[in-house]
């Protein structure tokens, strides 16, 4: 009789499992989706090196170059947008910002800003 219940819990927390990780898979397949077909260039900075860790398509369309060549580039224009995250009392930044593409276009942005980490 105790082997049977022991099963039971055991086949119980594994159904458990298997929802949270279907469940952990079908959000991350949403972000995904959100983040790659937003219409607004999404970008993904690393604060020490100001490389772009991942982009989407209006990223790359906005700067006039390929995603791949995108993702690694470095923007040190991001440093200012950083420094009003460590300013404010807020956790978000709305701000313009004027951009130098790799390409060496410059352009004007809004830039919304949230520093998690």
């Amino acid at each position: 009789m105790l082997n049977s219940k022991t099963n039971t819990k055991s086949r119980k927390k594994n159904d458990t499992n298997h929802l949270s990780i279907e469940s952990l898979q079908k959000k991350l397949t949403w972000y995904e989706s959100f983040f790659t077909n937003a219409t607004d260039a999404l970008f993904i900075i690393q604060p020490e090196t100001w490389n772009v860790l991942d982009a989407n398509e209006s990223s790359a369309y906005l700067f006039n170059m390929s995603l791949d060549d995108l993702i690694g580039a470095s923007l040190p224009q991001f440093r200012r947008i950083f420094k009003l995250l460590q300013k404010e009392s807020s956790p978000k930044v709305l701000s313009e910002l004027s951009l130098v593409t790799p390409n060496g276009d410059e352009i004007m942005v809004e830039v919304s800003a949230r520093f998690d980490g």
